[in-house]
Order: C-alpha cells, then sequence, then structure tokens
C-alpha cells in the first residue's frame, strides 16, 4: 500500500533493509545468518477495499 504511492519503491532497498537488520542485532540473530526469503510481489493488487466491505 505505502510502497505503492510514487516516488517510495524507488527510495526503498530491501535487501540492504534485511541485511542491515540480520547481521547487526547480535541478540536476535547471532549466527548473522540473512534468510532467502519471502519473496514478495509489492506491485500487487493490495485490495484494500474489500477490507472495509468486510467490516
Amino acid at each position: 500500500d505505502l510502497y505503492q504511492i510514487d516516488g517510495i519503491a524507488e527510495t526503498v532497498n530491501f535487501d540492504h533493509i534485511k541485511r542491515h537488520y540480520y547481521v547487526t542485532q547480535n541478540e536476535i540473530n547471532p549466527t548473522r545468518i540473512v534468510p532467502i526469503g519471502p519473496l514478495m510481489n509489492l506491485d500487487a493488487p493490495h485490495d484494500r477495499a474489500v477490507l472495509s466491505e468486510l467490516s
């Protein structure tokens, strides 16, 4: 949803974010293993309107 706003995707580097999180948080990840996935399609329709119909 937020990622789909014009200009946001160009400023986000998820590989860097994930690598930094898993490598620098020693208490959370003492092995410093960075997972491969999940692979997400953040450009896919979010269908947020369906949620308001369910309430």
